[in-house]
């Protein structure tokens, strides 16, 4: 996959709506096909990708915090936390990763979670194999065993929020 050199333009973090909700499922199912599908069984990949676009629409309807990273027109970023604290995904393009989008995007959401209510200390997550690495990075700790549902493998993780927000 082909790296994209940001070129000093950092991409303008936004809300998703019904107006771009297409493009957002598109990036997930991408980045899901080129990072994350390794790391699952078959039933895993194909429990994630019939479920996606329903999950990531009922995200938009139940109004959970969800943030698109665009960069000249196009969605190179997601994230989605619930209003609880539970963060179901965040993907970045495979090529623009490396660059500060998913850490701008997660430290964005925590922003807007903690104006929604400033009494939740923790996010909680399950991470794709791939991703461990990067949540620990940031802070993250494994709370648990791996979780094997319908062919999904996860870890489940928290982060402390004000611990991440202070970085």
């Amino acid at each position: 996959m082909k790296q994209h050199n940001l070129n000093g333009d950092d991409p303008v973090i936004q809300a998703v709506t019904p107006a771009n909700i297409d493009d957002v499922i598109q990036l997930v199912l991408e980045v899901f096909d080129s990072d994350v599908a390794r790391t699952m069984s078959a039933e895993g990949v194909a429990t994630f990708t019939s479920s996606s676009p329903n999950e990531q629409r009922k995200g938009l309807a139940d109004r959970h915090i969800f943030l698109a990273a665009v960069l000249d027109d196009q969605v190179v970023g997601v994230v989605r936390l619930n209003r609880a604290g539970h963060l179901y995904l965040l993907f970045v393009d495979s090529a623009y990763q490396g660059h500060g989008i998913g850490k701008k995007l997660l430290t964005t959401s925590l922003e807007a979670l903690r104006q929604h209510d400033s009494g939740i200390e923790r996010v909680t997550l399950n991470a794709s194999l791939n991703a461990v690495d990067v949540y620990q990075h940031w802070g993250c700790k494994v709370t648990g065993a791996q979780i094997i549902k319908k062919g999904i493998r996860v870890i489940p993780m928290e982060l402390s929020i004000r611990e991440f927000l202070s970085r």
